[in-house]
């Protein structure tokens, strides 16, 4: 949501006509309007991916509008979307694909991914060798573009000292995060039982649970189970993520599968924070081991534990992951770069439909 959201706020401000459809009820309307963008919203509610409501309101929206492209970015949309674009003659489609995860082979995935989408932009090149290789599609046909991060607002010392006050923490209390939603991919279990090891020997370590999602009732009864309820605390939801970050001495990443190059992990390495992060999709081409964090196997506890502690009992190494992290996302992460790479790449299959290419 925030990639479709900064992609567009930063196109626009360059100069081209961005418009968001989505549904009335979501979050992302609100936070689009509250940042000025042009916003349409679908009359009929979604109802499948086949749902002629959902494709003909789309298709209505894309004549009157005429747009130079239709970029979709689910499942749904992406069929609704790029066949409404399709049959309203739209010169450029293409499908962003935000996860690291297979895609059967089928007759309506190769339909989808190579011919409705003139091109598809991953968030990192693993996604792309993946479904260039399940789909059997030429990898020139995946564009790696990472979702960038905002330089000017991730950056400096966030507001520590105010979070930590807010959270009752002592100054030099060792605080260790994970930001996600609280959905299975993310494996949030894994976290809490790294916690149960550490906890040993950092008793006075807190570990924190940052977000919100379907999970939060059972991992709190897993938190129960496992005697953390004084260590371990859920904030729900935050806006503030850069002041989040700064109030922490490691950023974990746990996931089982499915990441891109994840948001967070590069906020994280912007605001000079350490990160701990299983080694899954394409994690691994922005936390490179012992260099801008350190990699462990994915649902390997020990490990993530283990690492954990080597970060809070060498300083000089959280120190030299932090500098070296924010040194990778000024040099290839930053939100202006990914719009560029999305410009150019947006203006040459225009120029290229335009000259019968």
């Amino acid at each position: 949501m925030l990639r479709i959201l900064r992609e567009s706020a930063l196109l626009s401000g360059r100069g081209h006509s961005a418009a968001i459809a989505c549904r009335p009820d979501s979050a992302l309307s609100q936070m689009a309007r509250e940042a000025g963008l042009q916003v349409y919203h679908f009359p009929f509610p979604i109802r499948g991916i086949f749902g002629p409501s959902l494709i003909f309101s789309l298709f209505r929206l894309v004549r009157r509008l005429r747009p130079d492209v239709v970029n979709t970015h689910s499942s749904v949309d992406s069929w609704a979307g790029g066949l409404a674009a399709r049959l309203a003659g739209v010169p450029v489609v293409v499908r962003t694909r935000h996860i690291h995860a297979p895609v059967k082979l089928t007759f309506w995935n190769r339909l989808l991914y190579g011919r409705i989408a003139d091109k598809v932009i991953t968030t990192g090149e693993r996604v792309g060798d993946l479904l260039s290789g399940e789909l059997r599609i030429e990898r020139s046909h995946f564009v790696s573009i990472p979702t960038g991060v905002d330089l000017a607002r991730f950056a400096g010392a966030g507001k520590r000292p105010e979070i930590r006050r807010e959270w009752g923490l002592g100054e030099n209390q060792p605080v260790i995060g994970i930001i996600a939603a609280l959905r299975g991919m993310k494996n949030h279990a894994l976290f809490l039982q790294a916690a149960a090891r550490l906890r040993p020997n950092w008793p006075e370590a807190r570990f924190f649970i940052i977000g919100e999602g379907p999970r939060r009732v059972s991992l709190e009864g897993s938190c129960r189970e496992l005697g953390l309820d004084e260590v371990v605390r859920f904030t729900g939801h935050r806006q503030d993520v850069p002041e989040v970050l700064s109030a922490l001495e490691a950023v974990v990443l746990c996931s089982s599968r499915g990441e891109g190059v994840p948001q967070v992990i590069a906020q994280a390495l912007a605001m000079k924070r350490p990160v701990v992060a299983t080694d899954v999709g394409s994690v691994r081409e922005i936390v490179q081991d012992e260099i801008t964090g350190l990699l462990v196997e994915p649902e390997n506890v020990e490990a993530l534990a283990d690492a954990i502690d080597r970060v809070l009992r060498e300083p000089d190494l959280a120190l030299r992951l932090g500098e070296s992290g924010r040194r990778l996302i000024e040099e290839s992460f930053g939100e202006e770069k990914m719009a560029d790479a999305v410009e150019r790449l947006l203006l040459s299959l225009r120029e290229a439909k335009k000259g019968g290419g």
